[in-house]
Parts: structure tokens; C-alpha cells; sequence
């Protein structure tokens, strides 16, 4: 019995062996042929085909190869093999090097007229990445179809691995690498809200190339964030014959711009939800989308969008991390999720921690939640690096009347007003430019001066009046005499106010309107003031989710019309 048992442990012992075995082979077997991994941003270059049947226009292969090759290493987005001179087919040879994307094409000619085709490759599947319009051009200037052939594939491979076309497929791309780079640098002077210095960009782009429609619709969005309205509505006139065929995200470019001009926040929101279907990951549309969605008072689908995709793999720039975290803190602030809220830009802060609009943010938070002593302590440390806070951008009068408004509508007005008042006292100290408008933060763009809140009306009346004699156009010297005038119960003053104001609309749509509103509700007419702030909602009023931080507004909270105005919709 007992040599039964030891055969059949012996027995079990021999077969787990062969079967450790047979693994332990299997495994290297696997290991020792495995393919090389291949790098996503190596790129060979494969040997353009001569099928024109004329061998005196061999050569032109070779010149393709090196324009190619040469041009594609200029880019700086991939590393360039050149398979000239190799034996090994052009695929054959990427795997060999490691490259995970092939480049080969082919020329050929009919009658006098010769065209260069290109395609570009996955390695390991062989399946068709992408195929460039073909280049196509006299054979007497055969030089200038190699240098079109060479622009195409430098655009292919930018929309393929550079930044700013992530969503390639859905929409047109530059006729050239030149024009690349301007819309690159209109791209980024966009995302620093230098709208002004993008149209700059997007014009050369557009000039290059009359049929590059995507510079066009860059444009009219441009032109639209800027309010820039008759150079919207010029260049979309311009583009009226070509709207059927604009490519998804062309096209939600020219909707979303000219809805801005309109102020129809609705139709805004349409044209975001179109581009982000056919294109998900376009950074762009998820953020125009989310801003969209927010003044529509929708900040679940603001967060929807904003977190249906990882900050750090789409590799965004500091100033679109910035602004995707500002939007992401915005919507958690409308729903109360102040601590979420704080977490968003504590989070961003950790990796740009100099950007003065996340330490705004983050003391607004902290505002919110009334976490006075830490706010005391972060809005030290801050005020403390004058270099975070650079002259004509940030002040700390414009930030302290941000962070005074929030503790003052969460229910802290005694902290609220000491740091109201230190923001008074930077203006007194620093009144070389109080005369002009003050620097656009989006929390201060409808409020007044601290002096104002403070109760100091006649220093914050020679303030406007002072700002209304240096700019009689002035709009904000308007609305603040008028409030100031309702507070005197001056109806005459009053009435200047609201004439100048209906009079001379501001090119942020529904801007005066809401002055108006603003002047009847203190006047204590709390349905006019009602119907004219409704108004000025459907005149597409901006920044609407900021209407709880106005003081003036505070008799209009419990109006079931007002609530039904700013309550949640998604």
C-alpha cells in the first residue's frame, strides 16, 4: 500500500513538473519572440513609389523621402527614421526599430499634371491611420507638389500628435505647417483670454488659404468671446455658402460664436452639445460646453463633462487646467459642495501653484464654508508674494471684494466687512487709476467699489463721478450713480440713470438691463426689478451664477420668480 501511494505521488510529482515545464518553456518561448514594443511618436518613412512609368522621374521619390523625413523632424512631435536605402519593407523595418507609425505614398502623373498620395500607418495592424489630400501640382513645378506633399504630412502628423487638434477627424485642418502655427498661437492666446491677439493669428491662418474654413470659424468664436459682434456677423456672412459642408467642430464654432453675439445662451449650449458628440475630447468644446451649461444654471452636466475625461492624460496646458478647474470649482459652488468645491483647487494648486486664479478660487471656497481662520491664513501667505500679484491684473482690492462678497451672501458679514474694508483701504492707498474701470474678475465684473458696500456713499459718488468725467461713455460710472442715486431716493437722478442705460446697451449682452433691475429693486419696486432682470437673462446676461453675490439683489431672494430664475436645471 504504502509503495501504491509513493508511485502515485511520484506519478502527480512527474506530471507537475512537465507541466511547470512546458510553462517555464511556453514563457520563454513567448518572451524570446515577442515583437519589440513600439514607441506611438517614432515614425519611419518609407520609399515613395515611382507609378508615373517614366524612370527619368525616379529621383522625385528620393526628393519626397528626404522633404518628408526632414519636415516631419521640424515638427519636433515625432522621431524620424528614413527608410531610404533599406532592404527591409518599410513595416517590416518599424517593427524592427520600434516605430509604431509608417509613412508610404506614391506618385504618378496624367498628361502633364502630377499628383503625390500619402498614407499613414499603424505598425502592427496595417490598418490606415489617416490618409492625406493628395498633392497635386504641374510636372514643370513638380518642386512645389514635393513641398505640398511635405506641408500635408507635417499637418497630418501635428493633428495626430500635436496639441490643439485633438479632434482631427471633426474638423479642418491648415493647409500648411505656417498656418498651423497660427492657429496654435491663436489657440493659446485664446486660452490667456487674449481673444484679441487670437483674431490676429487666426486672420494670417485664414489669408493663407482662402478654402481653410476652420481659421473662419475661429474666427466668428473669437470675435463672439471678445463681443466683437459686426466682425462675427462679417465673417460669418462670408461663410454662409459653405455651412453644409463644415466639418463638427468648424461648425460648432461658428453656432457657438454667433449665439454669443445674439446673447442666446440656449443655442449655445446646442452647438457645445453637437461638437462634444462628435468630438469627446475636444478641450475646447469641453470647456465652451460646461461655461454654457452653467449660465444655463445645469452644473451637473458642467461636471459631467468636465470629469468624463483625465486632466493629465489629455496633457492640457497650465492655462486649460486653470480654467477646466475654475468651471469644475464653479459647478460644485452652485450645487453646495463647498468642500468638493475647495478640494478641486487645492488639487490644481498643487500643480500650478502660482496661478493667482486657483488661490481665488480657493479662498473663495474657504469663504463659502466660513473657515474664516484658514482663510485668514491662506490669503496672508498669498498677499504676502507680491510677485503673485502683478500690477494692472490682480490687486488685492479687486480679490479682497471677491472673497468679502462670498463671506457676505454665506452669512458672514462682520468678517465680510473687515475685508471689504481692507480692500478700501488699498484703493485709498493706491488711487493713482481709480478713475477707471476696475480689472474685470468675473466675481466683480457687476459689482462696485468696496466703499460702496461699505455704506461710504459719498466716497464711492465722487469715485463715479470722478470715472464719469474722464469717460462719459462709461457704463459702470452710469450704474453706479444710479444705485446710488435709488439709494438717495433721487428720481431724478434716477431716471438720467436709466435713460442713459436703456439707451446705450453694453456689449456684454443684458449688462445695462440688469443695472436697471438693480436701481428698481432699490428703489423697493420688486416686480419691475423682477421683470427686468428676467429680461436681461433673455438678452443672454453672463455670469449668471455670480447674481447671488450683489447685496442690491438680496430683496428678490424670496421672489418665487427669482427662484425659479437661478434654481438647478440639471
Amino acid at each position: 500500500v504504502q509503495q501504491r501511494r509513493f508511485q502515485h505521488r511520484l506519478s502527480r510529482a512527474l506530471i507537475l513538473a512537465a507541466v511547470l515545464l512546458a510553462v517555464a518553456i511556453t514563457g520563454f518561448t513567448i518572451i524570446h519572440f515577442r515583437e519589440p514594443s513600439l514607441a506611438p511618436k517614432r515614425v519611419v518613412v518609407g520609399h515613395f513609389e515611382n507609378r508615373t512609368g517614366d524612370s527619368s522621374l525616379g529621383v522625385l521619390g528620393d526628393i519626397a523621402d528626404d522633404y518628408v523625413a526632414r519636415g516631419l523632424a521640424e515638427t519636433r512631435m515625432v522621431d524620424v527614421i528614413d527608410a531610404r536605402g533599406k532592404s527591409a519593407p518599410s513595416a517590416e523595418l518599424a517593427r524592427k526599430l520600434g516605430a509604431a507609425t509608417v509613412v508610404r505614398g506614391g506618385y504618378y502623373r496624367t498628361g502633364d499634371t502630377l499628383y503625390f498620395e500619402s498614407q499613414i500607418l499603424d505598425t502592427r495592424s496595417g490598418k490606415l491611420i489617416m490618409s492625406t489630400q493628395p498633392a497635386i501640382g504641374a510636372l514643370e513645378d513638380r518642386m512645389k507638389v514635393v513641398e505640398q506633399l511635405r506641408q500635408r504630412l507635417m499637418i497630418g502628423f501635428a493633428a495626430l500628435f500635436g496639441r490643439g487638434f485633438e479632434a482631427w477627424q471633426a474638423q479642418s485642418l491648415p493647409p500648411n505647417y505656417e498656418a498651423y502655427q497660427e492657429m496654435l498661437a491663436g489657440n493659446d492666446a485664446t486660452w490667456r483670454l487674449d481673444n484679441n491677439g487670437a483674431l490676429v493669428h487666426f486672420r494670417r491662418a485664414a489669408a493663407m488659404d482662402s478654402t481653410f474654413l476652420g481659421a473662419k470659424t475661429m474666427m466668428v468664436l473669437a470675435a463672439g468671446l471678445e463681443r466683437r459682434c459686426a466682425l462675427a456677423d462679417s465673417v460669418a456672412r462670408q461663410l454662409a455658402g459653405s455651412v453644409a459642408r463644415l466639418a463638427a467642430v468648424d461648425r460648432g464654432q461658428l453656432d457657438w460664436g454667433e449665439a454669443q453675439c445674439r446673447g442666446d445662451w440656449p443655442a449655445a449650449l446646442r452647438a457645445g452639445r453637437a461638437v462634444v458628440a462628435a468630438a469627446p475630447r475636444s478641450i475646447a468644446f469641453n470647456v465652451l460646453l460646461s461655461v454654457t451649461a452653467l449660465e444655463l444654471f445645469r452644473p451637473r452636466e458642467a461636471l459631467a463633462v468636465l470629469e468624463s475625461s483625465d486632466a493629465n492624460a489629455m496633457e492640457l496646458t497650465p492655462e486649460q487646467r486653470t480654467m477646466r478647474s475654475d468651471f469644475t470649482g464653479l459647478a460644485y459652488h452652485m450645487l453646495g459642495e463647498y468642500r468638493k468645491e475647495l478640494a478641486v483647487a487645492r488639487r490644481t494648486l498643487r500643480a500650478l501653484p502660482d496661478v493667482p486664479f486657483l488661490r481665488i478660487d480657493e479662498l473663495t471656497a474657504l469663504a463659502a464654508l466660513g473657515d474664516i481662520k484658514e482663510l485668514k491664513a491662506r490669503r496672508a501667505a498669498w498677499f504676502g508674494r507680491t510677485d503673485l500679484l502683478p500690477n494692472g491684473v490682480w490687486t488685492p482690492s479687486q480679490i479682497d471684494l471677491c472673497v468679502g462678497s462670498e463671506l457676505r451672501a454665506h452669512g458672514h458679514p462682520a468678517e465680510a466687512r473687515a475685508v471689504l474694508d481692507a480692500a478700501a483701504k488699498w484703493d485709498r492707498n493706491n488711487s493713482r487709476d481709480q478713475e477707471g474701470e476696475p480689472v474685470p474678475l468675473v466675481c466683480s465684473v457687476r459689482l462696485f467699489a468696496p466703499t460702496y458696500y461699505l455704506g461710504n456713499w459719498d466716497e464711492a459718488r465722487a469715485l463715479y463721478k470722478r470715472m464719469l468725467a474722464a469717460d462719459s461713455s462709461s457704463t459702470l460710472a452710469h450704474e453706479g450713480l444710479g444705485a446710488l442715486a435709488a439709494r438717495r431716493r433721487d428720481l431724478t437722478e434716477v431716471r438720467a440713470m436709466d435713460d442713459w442705460l436703456s439707451t446705450h446697451p453694453h456689449s456684454e449682452n443684458g449688462r445695462t438691463t440688469y443695472a436697471r433691475a438693480r436701481m428698481a429693486v432699490l428703489l423697493g419696486d420688486r416686480e419691475r426689478g423682477m421683470s427686468l432682470l428676467r429680461e436681461a437673462f433673455d438678452q443672454g446676461l453672463s455670469y449668471r451664477a455670480y447674481v447671488h453675490l450683489d447685496p442690491d439683489m438680496e430683496p428678490l431672494r424670496n421672489h418665487p420668480a427669482y427662484r425659479q430664475l437661478v434654481e438647478i436645471k440639471g
